[in-house]
């Protein structure tokens, strides 16, 4: 079975438990907290959820704009899952969201993509890149690379290598772990020179022993 019809598959089958798993482990919370920093989000700016699943990033990220009263803003985000696509849909129609525009495509078939959709200030990947093969990771982070303006940033949050994410993210979920070391292997060899590895807050840091966050420009 491709990777892609397995995901489609898996997130189909598990589109409300997803949603109450990182409900419960607290990364709703904890990403909430970490993007509410004013570096993130500015005015004018063009953001893509890549692997957008049910909309957790760009309803943050929308809500975050809101509090802060940062204007003009347009979200745009991508996933395969057709049932992931339209939990997110379901969001948008019920609050009436004018500026947040999806497409189902597949980062490994960029040409899915709209031919506008480039040049953006900050692309954003949750629970995406885990799920491609280990072999085409680097072309996956990439293709986001190309996605990006000159001056862009790309945020991502990918599952850490340890026993219990072994069993749980692995075995479960169906995805990849990655160590510190490979991720900086794998987003030297993908093109990117300016790295940081950030953290999430207090009182969330228990999620550093699951999560990488990644900030490249």
């Amino acid at each position: 079975m491709n990777y892609d019809t397995l995901v489609q598959k898996l997130y189909t089958a598990r589109t409300n438990l997803y949603h109450l798993f990182i409900h419960i482990v607290g990364y709703t919370r904890a990403v909430k907290k970490l993007l509410i920093i004013p570096d993130y989000l500015k005015q004018n700016m063009r953001v893509l959820d890549a692997g957008c699943g049910g909309g957790l990033l760009t309803k943050i990220m929308h809500g975050v704009a809101a509090k802060r009263k940062i204007k003009n803003i347009a979200f745009h985000g991508f996933d395969l899952t057709p049932a992931m696509l339209n939990y997110f849909r379901s969001w948008i129609h019920k609050k009436k969201i004018k500026n947040i525009s999806l497409v189902q495509a597949d980062i490994l078939k960029p040409k899915q993509l709209p031919a506008d959709w480039k040049n953006f200030d900050l692309v954003v990947v949750s629970g995406m890149l885990e799920h491609l093969p280990r072999h085409r990771i680097v072309e996956g982070i990439r293709n986001l690379k190309y996605l990006l303006n000159p001056n862009g940033t790309l945020l991502i949050f990918i599952c850490k290598k340890n026993r219990l994410a072994h069993w749980i993210i692995k075995k479960w979920w169906k995805a990849e772990i990655y160590t510190t070391n490979e991720m900086q292997t794998i987003m030297h060899n993908a093109g990117f020179t300016k790295v940081t590895f950030k953290r999430f807050p207090k009182p969330f840091t228990y999620l550093n022993q699951w999560l990488h966050i990644i900030k490249a420009q």
